[in-house]
């Protein structure tokens, strides 16, 4: 039975170990091992043993005065009801008392075992973390039948509770080493600069990509969210700023998003791309902001380039009225100009390949996507097709379109530039020259044929009545035959002129 000296030495234990659980570089095992094996020097009759849960199963972390035997057998026991004390505990959640592992049920699988290491009675309590799950187990088995007293019952209630702050520590700092190693690498492999914005404090905790992106050097001071504002470019700062205030007010805003210039350690500026996460508390103000910075120099240059190019062709275009395009495969991004408005009436245009895409006649878009394809697939650079495209009033147009590959270095597509030409009026022109040689053909059709046969007859009649000695029995018949044949021919001439018209 513990005695007050013991008790007293037991809260001198638990500071001890607490202490020794506050060094880094100390094992768990070797505090879990210090705390149980003081235990059972302040109260030699007790057996103390801790349990891990992983994967609903008991494995020993710390059982170094049970007999080799029985820790063997219940190695990797199952977390159940009526399995055991610890088993059950873990199952349970809650405290097992038994007193006498002879008679209890609970043992039934593990008595004869615990019987032949004089193992009789075993108390158990599971170390719940602070979300409700069972980490561990803390179990004094004695080598008597013994139901626990008063002050021993507190000994398992304190030691369950300073387990429960040794193991969850641990946890916390194990989650924590991942959690920034994972940082650490996250800023080592990208290009962004990763930040950690305290508002209650004001300071901003940047990642290690920061200051390689931006040419600056690591200084250890403060960095106040003025200190952010002062890199501004002065041209952005009343907007930038503006929209973060707005933001931040905002209680149901939990992104925000701004492109601005961003001053580098070498005095220039980058076009950046920020991306941040806010955090608010209970009451909906705003106390931490979790973002990115990313450089998009090179994709802006790309398109002020794109632009430039497009006001050069915009100038051609006047004297072509051809509707000029630069599509960026890699972001899908399609650039126009003037042109598709003076064509094809659209007075706003999405800047994306879908928008062309759903614009092709149905009957033509696969024909013309395969060709592309072909051209991207055999490194062809140039390609040329008629296609019908829709207006902005719903009807169709046929254009022919021009169209030139770029590839890069790895032979990939990644840019196309060409111009599309309203040939409407052609192709209109082309079918009506079509339809009028068709009707010529009819009509050639029709002489070849349907003249000739009454034409035929009426000339072989004449013929009959011209030759001199010619015997003609029923002239009256004869002239019916000839008013027959001029009636026939007569329609066939009027079918040919309304084909004709």
């Amino acid at each position: 039975m513990p005695t007050i000296d013991g008790l007293f030495d037991l809260e001198s234990l638990e500071k001890k170990v607490l202490e020794l659980n506050s060094k880094s570089d100390v094992l768990l095992t070797r505090v879990l091992s210090h705390y149980v094996q003081g235990i059972e020097l302040l109260f030699p009759e007790m057996h103390c043993t801790i349990m891990q849960v992983k994967n609903g199963r008991l494995y020993s972390w710390v059982a170094s005065s049970l007999p080799k035997d029985y820790a063997e057998e219940i190695e990797g026991g199952q977390i159940a009801d009526n399995v055991g004390s610890c088993g059950t505990a873990a199952f349970l959640k809650q405290t097992v008392i038994v007193a006498d592992i002879g008679k209890d049920p609970r043992w039934e699988g593990y008595r004869e075992i615990a019987l032949a290491s004089n193992l009789l009675a075993c108390w158990s309590r599971p170390i719940v973390n602070s979300v409700g799950e069972v980490m561990a187990t803390f179990a004094i088995y004695y080598n008597e039948v013994k139901v626990p007293t008063e002050d021993e019952l507190n000994i398992i209630e304190r030691a369950s509770s300073l387990l429960q702050i040794i193991l969850e520590s641990r946890q916390y700092a194990e989650a924590l080493k991942s959690s920034n190693e994972l940082y650490d690498y996250v800023n080592k492999a990208t290009n962004d600069a990763i930040y950690d914005w305290d508002i209650m404090t004001n300071n901003l905790e940047w990642g290690g990509a920061f200051f390689r992106i931006f040419g600056y050097l690591p200084d250890g001071e403060k960095f106040p969210i003025q200190r952010w504002i002062e890199m501004i470019h002065q041209s952005d700062i009343d907007p930038v700023t503006k929209s973060l205030r707005e933001a931040l007010r905002e209680v149901t805003t939990t992104h925000w998003t701004a492109q601005y210039r961003f001053k580098r350690g070498d005095g220039s500026y980058a076009f950046i791309e920020e991306n941040g996460y806010i955090l608010r508390n209970n009451d909906g103000e705003a106390i931490r902001m979790i973002g990115v910075l990313r450089d998009i120099t090179q994709r802006t240059q790309h398109e002020l380039e794109i632009k430039e190019h497009l006001e050069r062709y915009n100038a051609v275009s006047k004297a072509t009225s051809d509707a000029i395009w630069d599509y960026d495969l890699l972001s899908q991004k399609v650039i126009w100009n003037n042109g598709v408005k003076e064509i094809f009436g659209y007075e706003q245009v999405e800047e994306v390949y879908q928008w062309w895409y759903d614009h092709v006649h149905p009957d033509d878009v696969l024909e013309i996507t395969a060709l592309v394809d072909a051209c991207k697939s055999e490194k062809r650079s140039r390609w040329t097709a008629e296609y019908r495209f829709k207006c902005s009033d719903g009807n169709y147009k046929f254009v022919l379109d021009r169209g030139f590959l770029l590839f890069d270095d790895n032979g990939e597509a990644v840019r196309m530039i060409g111009a599309m030409q309203d040939i409407t009026e052609r192709i209109n022109y082309i079918h009506t020259i079509e339809t009028q040689n068709h009707r010529l053909r009819d009509i050639a059709w029709a002489q070849t044929h349907l003249v000739r046969a009454p034409l035929a007859r009426i000339m072989g009649l004449v013929q009959l009545l011209r030759e001199p000695g010619s015997y003609v029995t029923d002239e009256d018949q004869l002239l019916s035959y000839l008013h027959d044949s001029a009636t026939e021919l007569d329609k066939v001439i009027k079918g040919i002129i309304e084909r004709s018209v």
